[in-house]
C-alpha cells in the first residue's frame, strides 16, 4: 500500500480528508478551459487471489484520453473488459472538453473477473463548486481506499485501491451464473418454470458439485420476495452452457430469460418474449468468463 495517507470510502458515515486547494499540473498544458479539469484515476488491485475486471464505464461529461495526450481521445469501449491481474493496476484518465468550460464526471464499475460485483466508483471534477469523489454499492467482502485529491481544479492524479478481506476463495469452476429474480409486483406472486438446459448443471447455494435437477429448480416468488438459479459448466474450462427459464404470473408467461457461452466467444444473456404490461430487466454482466450474479428484477406496470 502507498504511504500517502488514505481516505476510506468504504465506511457508510466518512468524512472527506482532502487535500488544500491547487491547480495542479495538467498532463498536457493548454489553453482551454476543458482541459483545466481532469483526473488520473489507478486502480490497484490488492488482492492475492481474485482477478478484477473494469465492466462498465459511465462517463456522463467530458471525455476519456491517452496517456499523455488530451487530444487523443477513447471512448468507454476501449477500456470495457480491462482486466486487472492481482497485484497490478490500471490507469483511467479524463478531462472535460476543449475550449469549453465543461466539468469531467463519470462513473466505473469493477467486477471479479468470474463474476460479481466489487464497487462502483464516481468522479467529478467542476469548473465551480466543489469536485467529489464517491464509492457506491459497497460489498462487505471488499474495502476500497483511495489517496487524497483535491476539493477544486483538477482532481489531479489519484490511487484506488481494492483489497480483498473475505474467506471465500475464487470459485472453483470457471463458468457460472447466479440469476436472483426479485418479484417488484404488488399484486401476485411469479413463478420460475420452463427450466432448459442443453449442457451444464444447475448446483446447490454453496456447493457447485452439488448437481440438481431442472425440476428442482423450478419455484415460487412471492412478491417483494427473490429466488436464485444457478449454472455452471461442466468442468473447468471453457465449455458450452446454454439455457433459458420462463418467468410466469399465473399462466401467463412474462419473459424469457436466455443464455449461452461457448469456448472463448463473448457470453450471450437475453430476455425474449416481452409481454404488455411487464417490464423486466437485469443488473451488469460479464461477456467474458463467469457471466457472474445477474438480478433480474419484475415488474407490472399495466397495459
Amino acid at each position: 500500500m502507498t504511504s500517502s495517507p488514505l481516505h476510506r470510502i468504504a465506511c457508510a458515515n466518512m468524512q472527506l480528508n482532502v487535500l488544500p486547494t491547487h491547480r495542479g499540473t495538467s498532463p498536457a498544458p493548454k489553453e482551454s478551459k476543458g482541459y483545466e479539469q481532469w483526473v488520473e484515476l489507478t486502480l490497484q488491485n490488492k488482492s492475492r487471489d481474485f482477478t478484477l475486471r473494469i465492466a462498465d464505464v459511465d462517463l456522463l461529461s467530458g471525455k476519456l484520453y491517452s496517456e499523455g495526450d488530451m487530444d487523443a481521445e477513447i471512448f468507454p469501449d476501449d477500456i470495457f473488459g480491462t482486466i486487472i491481474a492481482p497485484g497490478q493496476e490500471y490507469t483511467i484518465r479524463s478531462c472535460g472538453r476543449e475550449k469549453a468550460e465543461s466539468r469531467c464526471e463519470g462513473y466505473i464499475t469493477v467486477f471479479r473477473a468470474d463474476g460479481g460485483l466489487v464497487r462502483r466508483v464516481y468522479w467529478g471534477g467542476f469548473p465551480s463548486g466543489s469536485n467529489d469523489i464517491r464509492c457506491e454499492d459497497p460489498r462487505p467482502d471488499w474495502i476500497v481506499d483511495t489517496t487524497k485529491w483535491h476539493p477544486q481544479g483538477p482532481l489531479g492524479e489519484m490511487k484506488v485501491m481494492f483489497a480483498y478481506v473475505g474467506d471465500q476463495k475464487p470459485k472453483k469452476y470457471a463458468r457460472w451464473a447466479e440469476f436472483t429474480v426479485h418479484n417488484k409486483t404488488r399484486e401476485q406472486p411469479l413463478r420460475i418454470c420452463g427450466v432448459q438446459l442443453k449442457w451444464g448443471r444447475f448446483y446447490k447455494e454453496g456447493d457447485m458439485d452439488d448437481e440438481l435437477c431442472a425440476r428442482d429448480v423450478d419455484a415460487t416468488v412471492a412478491q417483494g420476495e427473490r429466488s436464485t438459479l444457478r449454472v455452471r459448466a461442466r468442468d473447468n474450462t471453457s465449455s458450452w452452457c446454454e439455457g433459458h427459464f420462463g418467468i410466469y404470473a399465473g399462466d401467463t408467461l412474462v419473459r424469457t430469460v436466455y443464455w449461452i457461452w461457448h469456448g472463448d466467444e463473448d457470453n450471450v444473456l437475453r430476455l425474449d418474449d416481452a409481454q404488455p404490461g411487464w417490464v423486466v430487466d437485469t443488473s451488469a454482466w460479464s461477456k467474458q468468463g463467469a457471466l457472474g450474479e445477474i438480478d433480474v428484477r419484475v415488474a407490472y406496470v399495466g397495459v
